[in-house]
């Protein structure tokens, strides 16, 4: 990735922070962290503020430095399936591709990633099945741009960052006209 994605990135990510979204300032230190990037002017001084409420206030939490990911009141488990989702559908999508029955990759990626049976992994397959037909049936490609993901971000949540997270927010702000 060039210095061009970097600026790109760090220009959307400072306006969602300075929008109200903390996730953001994560987002982008995970960013500069996978493609070793420095971290941008305006994260460091978020980042510095934001821990120096963390030391100093008796309520602060990293919540409140670096957002929630999850919807208060979202169980663990719930949490850990959404994280999973995508990776789920590319795992199945993997094996297909070798010429493996759908049943039989529904329970080969449910033993291999200890999520749960055909019935949870099909769940998760079908979700992601469902938002790409929404999304004009351009493939997982196809619903990222559409939702607003950048090539550096794909590459993140290819590396394991909450992809559910990212296009569940980037949905939320299209519909709420942000």
């Amino acid at each position: 990735m060039s210095d061009a994605h970097l600026e790109e990135d760090s220009e959307r990510h400072r306006a969602a922070y300075e929008a109200g979204d903390k996730l953001a300032l994560a987002q982008m230190i995970m960013i500069c962290a996978v493609y070793h990037w420095p971290l941008p002017e305006w994260a460091t001084t978020a980042f510095l503020y934001g821990y120096g409420r963390l030391v100093t206030e008796k309520r602060a939490s990293w919540d409140d430095v670096l957002g929630n990911p999850f919807p208060k009141g979202m169980h663990a488990r719930t949490a850990q399936l959404e994280e999973w989702t995508y990776e789920v559908y590319r795992r199945v999508k993997k094996l297909r591709a070798q010429g493996v029955p759908l049943d039989k990759a529904f329970s080969l990626v449910g033993r291999e990633t200890a999520l749960g049976g055909r019935t949870v992994i099909s769940g998760l397959y079908y979700k992601v099945e469902r938002a790409i037909r929404e999304a004009g049936g351009e493939g997982l490609e196809g619903l990222w741009r559409r939702v607003g993901v950048s090539p550096t971000e794909r590459q993140a949540l290819l590396l394991g960052f909450q992809a559910q997270y990212f296009l569940r927010k980037r949905q939320a702000r299209k519909s709420s006209g942000k």
